[in-house]
Order: C-alpha cells, then sequence, then structure tokens
C-alpha cells in the first residue's frame, strides 16, 4: 500500500472516530454492524487494522450497549495482548517506533477501563465474568502489566515535570519571555497526554483490583458451598452407618 492510500484510510477512520463522538451516531455503528466490520479488519490484519482500536475507543466510550458488543464479537482476544505489548502479530514483527508504542498502550489502556467502567454496571454478570477471567488468566499477567505502565508513566510525569521547572527558571533568568511562553506551551501538551494516560491506568489498576476482589469472594463462596455439602454427605453417610 503506498503513501496516499496510507492517508486516505487514516483520515477515513479519522472522520468516523470524530462522528462516534456522538451518542446517536454509536448507536447506529452498533445496528449498521460497524464492531463486526473492525473485527474483520482485525482479522484480516491488513493496514486498516492500525486504525481500528482508535476508532473502538471511541465506539465504546460511555456507552455500555458498544462495549457489551465489543466483547460479544470477540473483541477481548484482540485488545489485551496490546496492554502486554504483544500487539497484532502481523505488525509485532516490524520494530514498532517510540511513539507508535505509546500511542497503542494509551489506546488500549482507554479501552480496556471504559470495558471495565461500563461492564461493571451492567446486569449481565456474564460479562463481568469474561473480563474477570481474562483479568487472571496466565498468572495475572495483565494486572502485571497494569503496574509496570503505572510505574512507567509515572516516571515519565515525573521526570517531564522536573525538566520544565528547570526550563522556567533558565528562561526567566535570561529574560526570554517569548522562548518562555512557547517551551510552555509545548511541554504543557505533552503533559497533558501523560496525565490523561497515567489516569486511565489509574482507573484500570483499580477496577483490575475490584474484579479480583470480586472473583476472589466469588471462589470463597464456591469453596464454602462446596465444603459444606462435602461435610453434609459425610454427616448422612455416617448416620446411615450407625443405623445399620
Amino acid at each position: 500500500m503506498n503513501c496516499s492510500l496510507q492517508e486516505c484510510v487514516e483520515n477515513l477512520f479519522l472522520c468516523l472516530c470524530s462522528s462516534l463522538m456522538l451518542k446517536e451516531n454509536q448507536d447506529n455503528f452498533i445496528k449498521l454492524e460497524g464492531f463486526e466490520l473492525m473485527m474483520r479488519c482485525l482479522q484480516e490484519q491488513k493496514y486498516a487494522s492500525r486504525c481500528v482500536f482508535n476508532t473502538v475507543n471511541y465506539a465504546i466510550t460511555k456507552h455500555m450497549e458498544g462495549c457489551e458488543k465489543f466483547v460479544d464479537c470477540g473483541g477481548l482476544k484482540y485488545i489485551f495482548p496490546v496492554l502486554v505489548g504483544k500487539g497484532l502479530k502481523k505488525y509485532h514483527k516490524r520494530k514498532s517506533s517510540q511513539r507508535e508504542q505509546r500511542s497503542s498502550e494509551q489506546i488500549s489502556i482507554s479501552i480496556i477501563s471504559q470495558l471495565c467502567a461500563q461492564l461493571f454496571q451492567s446486569a449481565n454478570l456474564d460479562y463481568k465474568a469474561r473480563i474477570t477471567l481474562k483479568l487472571v488468566e496466565q498468572g495475572f499477567e495483565k494486572l502485571f502489566a497494569c503496574c509496570d505502565l503505572f510505574d512507567k508513566y509515572f516516571k515519565v510525569l515525573e521526570k517531564t515535570e522536573n525538566a520544565i521547572e528547570k526550563s522556567r527558571q533558565r528562561l526567566l533568568i535570561e529574560g526570554d519571555r517569548e522562548a518562555f511562553e512557547e517551551y510552555n506551551d509545548e511541554d504543557f501538551v505533552y503533559i497533558q497526554v501523560s496525565t490523561i494516560c497515567l489516569y486511565f491506568v489509574s482507573i484500570l489498576f483499580i477496577y483490575f483490583l475490584l474484579f479480583f476482589t470480586i472473583a476472589f469472594r466469588w471462589w470463597v463462596v464456591c469453596f464454602a458451598t462446596t465444603l459444606h455439602d462435602h461435610q453434609f454427605c459425610l454427616y448422612c453417610g455416617a448416620s446411615m452407618s450407625r443405623s445399620y
């Protein structure tokens, strides 16, 4: 695919993302089988698959039905590998730039945090169970990845804030007010993005712990019920033996 065609595809997806900022368009996206089309793009792993996750992010933001549809279409098996740094198989072989990696991380964090926030309020317990199983599988790999991302972006934010403060002091001493304002504006955008990503990771971390707590309580209840039934059977067996 040449560069002009790649740019055209990206622009089309950006227009779609802009339209999905309206709830009415989010509803139409579900009715017109938009999620099924996104999953097909991911399955084929063409160039358009690189733009799918950003579109999904807009389609499910503050939209419970969209989150449910995404899970029903099998989207969990595509988004969680991105969180742990695996991504799509075809593009995983190609060494991605630091900018692409950071963008993939931020989108995956946003999508999963939306899924946790919205599906936790769903009346259908099946969605909670499916996400919980994804979070705890493979030795809590996803939870550990979330902790690593939290630590990573916290250090980036802290380092950037210190660098900006030093630059402010230097520019104020030099008296270059114009350069000070320009530098401040550029880095304010960077800090804003880092803060948003840290915010999403924080929410994701909280909901991971919340889902883990729910899963643990469910396991304790099941274990207690099984133990109670086992003791009851032993009691019945002992009573029958005494009667004979």
